[in-house]
């Protein structure tokens, strides 16, 4: 297979990327949008007996539906939790009154 070793690398990058999500998004996502580019760039050949033969119609699949619902994964995945940015610590400046004065809203 011609893209063999791109696809090899790009599989070894996602291994590595999982152990650190936040770390790896930027690259992760550059990873997924241009897998989903790249897949539309085959759609311009005009080419359907090429584009849908039996054989692609997986990586057609994993190209065009999964990449932009692992983006939108990831984007949820790494956000910060909601309630960390609503609690403070007993360090804080405001000495937890913080806390206090967002439990009563």
């Amino acid at each position: 297979m011609l893209f063999g070793g791109l696809y090899g690398g790009i599989g070894l990058f996602l291994i590595l990327a999982a152990s650190n999500l936040r770390r790896h998004q930027s690259a992760l996502n550059l990873v997924f949008v241009l897998t989903f580019i790249g897949c539309l760039a085959r759609f311009t050949m005009l080419r359907l007996d090429i584009t849908f033969v039996p054989g692609m119609l997986p990586s057609l699949f994993v190209e065009l539906v999964l990449m932009p619902i692992f983006v939108t994964w990831l984007a949820w995945s790494v956000r910060a939790p909601r309630q960390a940015s609503r609690t403070c610590s007993a360090t804080s400046p405001a000495g937890g009154s913080e806390l206090i004065a967002s439990l009563h809203h």
